[in-house]
């Protein structure tokens, strides 16, 4: 049997049996084997099995990125916005950029 939806595509599956070895999907999904409001106890998994992949330092530009966001914030009138993107570069960037930063920071009025 064929059944067509609004737009005209056939959604008809076939016949769909439950009992397993039919000739459809099957949708036995078993039994239950935890019910509902059952404390199951997990295991942890010792930090040394599972160690956490290392931070990458940020790269050049994506700090010259930043610097672009902190002139943009000074260009919207909000130094605080730009002295706290600013304190990242100085923390991240390379001399130049670190020194571009202390630049735009000492224009900054506060």
């Amino acid at each position: 049997m064929q059944t067509l939806n609004a737009s005209g595509l056939d959604l008809d599956l076939g016949t769909i049996s439950a009992a397993k070895g039919g000739n459809g999907i099957d949708l036995d999904v078993g039994s239950a084997t935890v019910s509902e409001g059952t404390f199951v106890q997990t295991q942890k998994i010792p930090q040394a099995e599972a160690p956490l992949p290392e931070l990458e330092p940020a790269t050049m530009s994506e700090v010259g990125t930043k610097l672009d966001l902190a002139r943009a914030y000074m260009d919207m009138g909000d130094p605080e916005g730009a002295r706290s993107i600013l304190a990242e570069v100085l923390t991240e960037g390379s001399v130049s950029q670190k020194q571009e930063a202390r630049r735009l920071m000492d224009t900054l009025p506060g």
